[in-house]
């Protein structure tokens, strides 16, 4: 009896101390991300999932590390384990979308940002991500109210020169130059730098 409560103690512990583990090189890796060290973050993420395979949270960093480094393959399988593991990952599914946004695949864009919306209303990335893969579908309406949501929430100059486009293409020409106006000043405001994405 003695050993069988030894065994349990001792098993206990051991999880215990995995699971801590695990928290630490998650961490290291969310530290990491925040330096865009992203091959160091892949490897502290890899040991974090080692420790625990059922961390969604690890493989949503992982893949977000894979994406920034376009390496897409590896990106995808991490993203689809963490929505696997936590369907409901708002983030999870907004760096997918952005994901099938840089691969071209705009409709897959559209499903997943939406879904991502859904969950988390306040997130610019995921309305600036869908904005462009409407804009690329010639959706011009939608991308607008797309992008207008992303600047209320974050405004940059990409996306005020990007709505001055479709504004463009849908023939609101006064509205078209007020945007390239606003998009051209933030350009010059150092708040505001140069090539930020419109996913932000």
């Amino acid at each position: 009896m003695a050993s069988i409560r030894w065994l349990y103690v001792a098993t206990t512990a051991l999880v215990l101390y995995s699971l801590a583990a695990g928290e630490d090189f998650a961490s290291q890796g969310q530290q990491a991300l925040v330096k865009n060290d992203f091959n160091s973050a892949i490897v502290s993420f890899s040991k974090a999932i080692q420790t625990n395979p059922s961390d969604a949270e690890s493989y949503r960093g992982r893949g977000k590390a894979y994406l920034q480094l376009n390496k897409f393959d590896p990106a995808l399988a991490d993203l689809n384990e963490a929505i696997r593991l936590a369907p409901r990952d708002a983030d999870a599914l907004a760096l997918r979308a952005r994901l099938w946004l840089m691969s071209g695949r705009n409709r897959e864009t559209v499903a997943d940002a939406t879904v991502s919306l859904q969950l988390n209303a306040n997130n610019a990335g995921a309305y600036g991500t869908r904005g462009l893969a409407y804009d690329r579908l010639g959706e011009f309406a939608r991308a607008v109210a797309d992008y207008t949501e992303s600047i209320r929430l974050h405004p940059t100059s990409l996306k005020y020169l990007l709505r001055g486009r479709c504004y463009e293409m849908l023939s609101q020409h006064e509205r078209a130059v007020a945007d390239f106006e606003e998009g051209h000043r933030l350009q010059e405001t150092p708040n505001d730098p140069q090539g930020h994405a419109a996913q932000n």
